[in-house]
């Protein structure tokens, strides 16, 4: 399994009421204005990490992954102030880390970077980019 593939089993083992969206592709691939699932996990294809070799090589891949919701007062036009619930974005981040700390996959987080954004990448959307470093459990025997 890739990363992106681990990443998504991740997602969608979430227990949430509403299931997030899973796209995945490079910052140029991914075309914004066309998602229509939300909330959508954009997940930005690992463009740099480190291969750690003892008995075993495991990949540990730098991760980006924007928790995105749609910004209704640009798609709507209707020109009152909308803002995005910061606190129910952050207790949706946190089930994310929860299930991902709970997966075979990769060893727990101990701690991740976030921001809280409104309109990244000249898109319609708010949301909390996460950035860490998803590090395998298992890796390839180099024996």
């Amino acid at each position: 399994m890739t990363t992106k593939d681990k990443i998504k089993s991740v997602i969608d083992s979430m227990t949430t009421l509403i299931k997030p969206g899973f796209f995945a592709g490079s910052l140029q691939a991914l075309n914004i204005e066309k998602i229509d699932v939300y909330p959508a996990a954009l997940f930005i294809q690992p463009i740099s990490g480190k291969y750690v070799i003892d008995t075993q090589m495991k990949k540990q891949s730098n991760v980006f992954i924007w928790f995105a919701v749609v910004n209704s007062e640009r798609l709507h036009g209707t020109g009152e102030q909308v803002n995005v619930d910061e606190e129910n974005m952050h207790l949706f981040v946190q089930n994310f880390i929860k299930t991902y700390n709970q997966s075979a996959h990769f060893e727990k987080l101990k701690e991740v970077n976030w921001e809280f954004t409104t309109d990244r990448l000249d898109a319609n959307l708010s949301g909390i980019i996460l950035t860490f470093t998803a590090k395998e459990i298992a890796g390839y025997s180099v024996c």
